[in-house]
């Protein structure tokens, strides 16, 4: 089977980004409501997204007054997204063969036999992500850095083997690659 390519690959990659940037907030604000969603998440784009560990006590003195702390929602946020995403492409992935985005552009996901994958292959792909994810979630205060400088570590530690390889290091890890639907 031939492997998916490099730009439908891209755009279907992007696409699920979308998908996940409008339905993570949502669901989040079914669940907390949407206000204080929206001061979470406000909070932790000021606080976690763009600015170090070590600034949070220049935030924390602005909102001390205001529960949870920053580090709490820092805490919350980074790991429903977390969950989110592991639910977003173990559903998809199971249900549809691939990642919606990447079902949009002809994609499916195989087995390194080229056999259809099962689930225990995508609950292993998707474990291999939430380990990834973590571990730099966890890097970012040994760094003292924002998130934008770790999701852009992330995307390039985790992609960069596409671009020689049409692999990213998670089909690598899981022994599974996207194709194109046949």
């Amino acid at each position: 089977m031939e492997l998916m390519s490099l730009t439908k690959r891209f755009l279907g990659s992007a696409i699920d980004k979308v998908f996940i940037l409008i339905l993570y907030p949502t669901l989040l604000s079914l669940f907390f409501g949407g206000f204080k969603t929206a001061s979470m998440l406000g909070t932790f784009v000021g606080s976690g997204l763009i600015s170090s560990p070590s600034s949070q006590t220049y935030v924390e003195e602005y909102i001390r007054k205001t529960t949870p702390s920053t580090s709490e929602i820092d805490f919350y946020v980074v790991i429903t997204f977390v969950i989110f995403n592991l639910l977003y492409y173990t559903i998809f992935e199971f249900w549809l063969k691939a990642s919606l985005g990447k079902k949009i552009f002809g994609g499916a996901l195989v087995d390194s036999n080229n056999d259809k994958i099962k689930i225990i292959d995508v609950l292993m792909r998707n474990c291999i992500v939430l380990i990834l994810m973590v571990i730099f979630s966890r890097f970012r205060y040994y760094l003292d850095t924002s998130y934008i400088v770790i999701i852009i570590l992330f995307f390039m530690i985790v992609d960069i083997p596409v671009y020689f390889k049409k692999k990213s290091l998670i089909d690598i890890i899981s022994r599974t690659k996207y194709v194109k639907n046949v």
